[in-house]
């Protein structure tokens, strides 16, 4: 962008007869930045936020309509977190591959021919391939029938 505007502070003057040339250049180079700007934006949307709006929505415990006893309330918990698992993993993964993409994108408009070797390099495989795991924390009195039962969910790291 910069290379099509610099003609106009030196090589160009009123009386020129590149004038024409020269905004034709600035609104195709105008053209391709809006092009990039809504490629990037409708990827970042569409393809990220969505899937880390419907993470956010996610509801981590199950409290059933009718009252039920603590241990079934944990195996219920217990199953719809192995469900929720799952569907966190799929949906992290899809985030993360859309980010890697748009970082590509980026990457794309980098010219500099020394940097063209290592310029998709960004990214360090071994933190990469890192498994991600869950898991859950039961705490509970030595009366699980009348002392409140907590449960705890956390997503980390393996």
């Amino acid at each position: 962008m910069e290379n099509v505007f610099m003609a106009g502070f030196s090589a160009i003057t009123w009386t020129s007869m590149k004038i024409p040339e020269f905004c034709d250049n600035i609104t195709k180079c105008l053209d391709d930045i809006e092009m990039f700007v809504k490629e990037v934006t409708d990827m970042k949307e569409a393809r990220i936020d969505e899937v880390l709006d419907s993470i956010a929505r996610m509801c981590f415990v199950c409290l059933p309509d009718s009252p039920i006893k603590p241990q079934e309330l944990l195996e219920l918990n217990l199953q719809h977190r192995a469900k929720l698992a799952k569907e966190m993993e799929l949906k992290s993964s899809t985030a993360e591959k859309a980010v890697i993409d748009l970082i590509n994108i980026f990457m794309d408009t980098v010219t500099q021919p020394d940097l063209q070797a290592e310029k998709y390099n960004w990214m360090d495989p071994e933190r990469a391939v890192k498994p991600v795991g869950s898991s859950s924390k039961l705490l509970m009195g030595e009366d699980a029938g009348n002392t409140p039962i907590f449960i705890y969910l956390s997503i980390h790291n393996a």
